[in-house]
């Protein structure tokens, strides 16, 4: 967890959530998920900022959920694999993958693209900052 506060020194941070939002969070979580990104959500109810040349929004426990609810409401199949979580504030999102609780970055607009970012929030977040636009 150490080294993601460091790598987000810059983010803006959002408050500790409630106790209510976290368990509607847990809720949706039914499979292995990251500790470090689990760490990170009870510290902080999200985040957002510069990772090296990129954009980082990590959302808050309200905004996974609902989007979660929307996607299972109106049957987007596709996403019921997996729990969105962040976004570059474009095209992309980030997204744990129900499967296996890899971290991959989809695109809403195109189905088939999907990239593995890694398995943790540290690895999403290092693998960014490593990257040029």
């Amino acid at each position: 967890m150490e080294k993601i506060l460091t790598l987000t020194s810059d983010f803006f941070r959002g408050e500790v959530p409630t106790e209510g939002n976290l368990a509607l969070l847990m809720e949706k979580i039914t499979f292995e998920i990251s500790q470090d990104y689990l760490s990170f959500i009870k510290k902080f109810d999200g985040g957002e900022g510069i990772i090296g040349e990129k954009y980082l929004a990590l959302w808050n426990i309200s905004d996974v959920v609902s989007t979660d609810n929307y996607y299972k409401k109106e049957d987007y199949s596709f996403y019921n694999n997996y729990l969105i979580f962040g976004s570059n504030s474009g095209i992309f999102t980030y997204a744990f993958n129900k499967a296996n609780g890899q971290i991959e970055e989809l695109d809403l607009y195109e189905d088939s693209y999907k990239r593995v970012m890694g398995n943790s929030l540290e690895e999403l977040i290092t693998r960014l900052m490593n990257e040029f636009l």
